[in-house]
């Protein structure tokens, strides 16, 4: 393995290990608390995806009320 595939590698493995904390976080603090609310640390990346996540949510809650 080169240098360069070997940082590469290097960066790959601290992303994945930051991900598996990020995602453990959030599961605990689910499991622990269903209602309410928490401060999480998340990086911005994920923001984007949220958002989408979010949007497609409040279309469906608005179709629902639509139906009533």
């Amino acid at each position: 393995m080169d240098l360069e595939k070997a940082k590469h590698a290097h960066f790959l493995y601290a992303w994945r290990d930051e991900l598996k904390s990020t995602i453990l976080t959030m599961q605990s603090r689910v499991e622990k608390n269903k209602f309410g609310t928490t401060n999480l640390t998340i990086p911005t990346t994920w923001l984007p995806s949220i958002i989408t996540i979010a949007e497609h949510e409040l279309r469906n809650v608005e179709e629902e009320i639509e139906k009533l």
